[in-house]
């Protein structure tokens, strides 16, 4: 900042904070704290005993964890566990080669006193997913993950199961399990099934899947082969295609190939409306976790499509990660949200694209790592503005539109008008049907297990459990009363480490409570200009500020943002940043400094921080 601007320029260091350079170095400072009780996103199943008596639930018993291989032999582990709409998570324990745990949780499939046929459940596959985290030094990895087909408790006896959990991410024992995990599942005030009628019942809905799942690969490459006649009568060259990116099928965490339209599906608002109460929020609250990218051998990154369970549970993922869980939530507001697939000037990327309903013509692009958002409208004579440089398609959980264009650059010329066959080929069901071979008729597969949510109550769970109550959030009060013991350890952090600096440099430091008072005032202004996408005015910042200040008296601040709450690593922030190292070593006539701190729950132990350090002097 130039020195003797005047004092009601409440926005003082906001052009650094839009510096490319501040903002990679933000995103790099990013990483996992867990020290704040942030509310989740979805809800955790009733403890044992908390649930209605004669409700029919599911009681899971988790008995013990074997570690068979891990990267990092220090840390601790978390395993978080996810059937339909519930959610729970199994509270930090040190890694060692078998732990036992003896946990016990229940989850309701039904309202109490309902009479539940336990074939019911036979209707929707969604599994019991199991996902193992590990953190050290900050960091936060998947250990490996594993589905249960929690049905076979629906019969006579309790089921025990030995779950190998496995990670999908390369290494010389990919396939081979990283870790075991001890369970008990039994279903009680079901109706059980004789163990004959479950493996009739489990054959049919394998099959099913099965045969879904390979009429719809089989429509899909035929359709491509179209694609390609068609490509080749318009451009006579095929050589641009071959070198796109359509992900027609891909690699999913369980290792499998999924199908396209199977990667995402809609999470409905509801779950977490009181938590991220608009599309704003959410996309603030996803560009919050860390970015983290898995290097493959040879060069390059290794891309798998995981659900949104995995990326929740461990708090990070690449760009693909934040693009699943930003589309799958828009999709839940009812925004028409897809996913984009293209090039960055870092290779392949993942954005997220909405179309207005009255604007088709007019989509907006959101970084999903950044809280940043593009309409074409305002960028399309200069494209290059965008971080997106080319698109090879998009694609939702309906619908995937490829780029029949020669060029798949970004140019003011594109067209957005999906309609369009000139422009763009349609991926679906009514596309597809035209090459469906099988004697029924074509379905989507099944979204690749397991789900987050249902996409509409299970017939056996009454309509009580789906308006709230158990499915919300944890309250909002937990966590704020961690945020704000938070911003005052961080305050007291920074204040402790800028004396050492300044006495160290032979310099006394004198704190001005009020100027730190004022400067509060207005971080709610820069975390609301991240959501909403502009500046926010704080008109009232000007008029303390001059109120607080003699004549004469000069002010500089600068404002920086993290995701963090580790004051060691703030202020190494601080003293990198040239505008935040000046002020430290301020050496000015009665020099008062002042700082500040806010944190914004966003939930899943995910926030933003924000700092604002300032000084005042006479030159």
């Amino acid at each position: 900042m130039a020195k003797g601007r005047d004092a009601d320029h409440s926005r003082i260091g906001d052009a650094l904070m839009q510096d490319e350079r501040v903002q990679k170095l933000i995103e790099e400072m990013g990483l996992h704290e867990s020290s704040i009780d942030a509310p989740s996103l979805i809800a955790h199943p009733d403890p044992r005993g908390a649930i209605p008596r004669g409700t029919p639930h599911l009681r899971i018993d988790v008995e013990k964890l074997t570690v068979h291989r891990m990267a990092a032999k220090d840390g601790t582990l978390e395993i978080h566990i996810q059937l339909g709409p519930y959610r729970v998570q199994i509270d930090k324990f040190d890694v060692a080669g078998v732990t036992e745990l003896g946990r016990t949780f229940t989850v309701p499939l039904g309202d109490a006193q309902m009479v539940v046929d336990a074939s019911t459940f036979f209707t929707d596959p969604y599994p019991l997913h199991v996902v193992l985290i590990s953190e050290s030094c900050g960091v936060r990895s998947t250990v490996g993950t594993g589905i249960v087909n929690w049905r076979r408790a629906l019969t006579d006896k309790a089921c025990s199961v030995a779950l190998n959990l496995r990670t999908s991410f390369p290494g010389p024992s990919q396939h081979e399990p990283t870790a075991t995990v001890a369970l008990r599942l039994m279903t009680e005030n079901i109706t059980r099934l004789p163990e004959d009628r479950y493996d009739v019942l489990n054959g049919m809905v394998k099959q099913q899947v099965s045969s879904a799942t390979s009429a719809f690969h089989r429509a899909t490459e035929k359709w491509w082969s179209s694609f390609r006649a068609a490509w080749a009568t318009k451009h006579t060259v095929t050589a641009s295609i071959d070198k796109r990116r359509v992900p027609l099928a891909e690699l999913g965490e369980e290792g499998n190939i999924r199908p396209i339209l199977s990667i995402i599906y809609r999470i409905p608002a509801n779950f977490f409306r009181h938590t991220l109460p608009c599309p704003e929020d959410v996309h603030r609250f996803i560009s919050l976790m860390p970015e983290v990218t898995t290097p493959q051998l040879g060069g390059g990154r290794h891309v798998v499509w995981e659900t949104p369970h995995t990326i929740l549970a461990r708090g990070s993922g690449d760009v693909e990660a934040h693009s699943v869980l930003l589309a799958a939530m828009l999709l839940g507001f009812g925004c028409d949200a897809y996913i984009v697939i293209g090039d960055s000037e870092n290779g392949s990327t993942a954005w997220v694209m909405t179309i207005d309903i009255d604007q088709p013509g007019d989509p907006l692009f959101w970084e999903p790592c950044a809280s940043v958002r593009h309409q074409w409208s305002s960028v399309r004579a200069s494209p290059s503005s965008m971080g997106l440089r080319s698109i090879d398609c998009v694609f939702n959980n309906e619908k995937l539109f490829v780029n029949f264009d020669l060029q798949s650059t970004l140019h003011s010329g594109m067209s957005f008008d999906f309609t369009d066959k000139n422009h763009w080929k349609e991926l679906s069901l009514s596309t597809l049907a035209p090459f469906n071979e099988s004697t029924t008729a074509l379905s989507l597969p099944p979204a690749s297990p397991p789900r987050l949510l249902p996409t509409l109550p299970h017939p056996a769970v009454g309509s009580t459990l789906w308006r709230g109550g158990p499915l919300t959030h944890r309250p909002v009060g937990a966590g704020w009363a961690g945020a704000t013991e938070a911003a005052l350890a961080i305050e007291r952090g920074l204040m402790a480490r800028v004396d050492q600096r300044r006495a160290d440099g032979g310099l006394t430091t004198q704190w001005d409570d009020a100027l730190s008072g004022i400067l509060g005032a207005t971080l709610h202004s820069y975390e609301m200009e991240r959501v909403v996408g502009m500046p926010v005015p704080t008109p009232l910042m000007g008029d303390l500020l001059k109120r607080h200040m003699s004549r004469g008296q000069q002010f500089q601040a600068v404002p920086l943002g993290c995701g963090h709450v580790d004051p060691d690593r703030m202020f190494s922030l601080v003293v990198r940043n040239s505008y935040g190292k000046g002020i430290m070593d301020c050496t000015q006539q009665d020099a008062a400094f002042g700082v500040a701190a806010r944190v914004f729950v966003y939930g899943e132990a995910v926030f933003g921080v924000w700092i604002l350090l300032g000084v005042k002097f006479y030159p």
